[in-house]
């Protein structure tokens, strides 16, 4: 069995296992103000940002989630946005071209939370733009489109008693049929650290990519502010031969991720 095939496996049963044990620790119980924040404070929007390097690929983003109820804490309909920058650099021949992208969101959708797990399901429109200089008529990710976007996801609270966290979380656009999934599993290490492994996939006309990794996680709080920073790093696989366009080449990888909650 291949390297990449190897990872591929792991990755399939990691996530596998971050599943089942979403299950088996969905009646932990508590949320977000069940569990030392005061229960006077409501969070009716959060922001996420991030920055993801690999191999010859550089990604920036920004993000807001909105609850139309005025409580993420709650069921009801969420309203998420996100913009996304990227540079990347690939040689085909003895051409050295060189990227850029942007991409940007709109989208709505629903939000269950049962027995400290959070379900989520949001559907929209997507643009992205690619610019390459110089300009590559054989690579199918050129120019911009416009497209329909799915994303979803299943979330352990952060904020309860169980020390187990697992995340289950993808989107796929029609926009240069764009796909990503990521699972994580961790562990809490003390109060307010989590310890644990990442699996990842994703990709869109130019290529695919598969990453192996861990990640750390830290909980924080600034007044009746709440988030989270995350790092993870590991080793990404590709094809050979693909554009790997805003993807990257095959080696080592890292992201670093903030979230922030805001109270009222």
């Amino acid at each position: 069995m291949s390297l990449k095939n190897c990872a591929l496996a792991i990755a399939a049963v990691f996530l596998f296992s971050a599943s089942s044990m979403i299950a088996t620790t969905a009646n932990a119980g508590g949320s977000l103000k069940d569990s030392g924040y005061d229960h006077e404070w409501t969070y009716p929007f959060a922001t996420f940002s991030g920055t993801d390097i690999s191999e010859d690929n550089y990604e920036s983003y920004f993000g807001v989630v909105y609850a139309l109820n005025g409580d993420l804490d709650k069921d009801g309909f969420i309203l998420r946005s996100m913009f996304t920058y990227g540079d990347f650099d690939y040689v085909r021949g003895v051409t050295d071209t060189d990227g850029d992208y942007w991409q940007g969101d709109l989208l709505l959708g629903y939000q269950i939370i049962r027995d400290a797990v959070n379900y989520h399901l949001l559907i929209g429109v997507d643009y992205q733009d690619y610019d390459l200089t110089p300009a590559d008529p054989s690579n199918p990710i050129n120019g911009d489109e416009v497209g329909f976007k799915v994303a979803g996801g299943i979330e352990t609270e952060r904020y309860r008693e169980s020390p187990v966290y697992a995340i289950l979380r993808g989107s796929y656009s029609t926009s240069f049929d764009t796909y990503y999934a990521l699972g994580r599993l961790g562990r809490e290490l003390r109060d307010d650290w989590v310890l644990g492994v990442e699996g990842w996939a994703f990709g869109d006309e130019s290529g695919d990519a598969q990453r192996v990794g861990a990640f750390l996680m830290h909980d924080i709080k600034f007044g009746s502010n709440v988030g989270t920073v995350s790092v993870s790093g590991g080793y990404q696989f590709t094809d050979e031969g693909d554009y790997n366009s805003g993807i990257g080449e095959e080696g080592a990888y890292g992201t670093l991720k903030f979230t922030m909650a805001y109270g009222r």
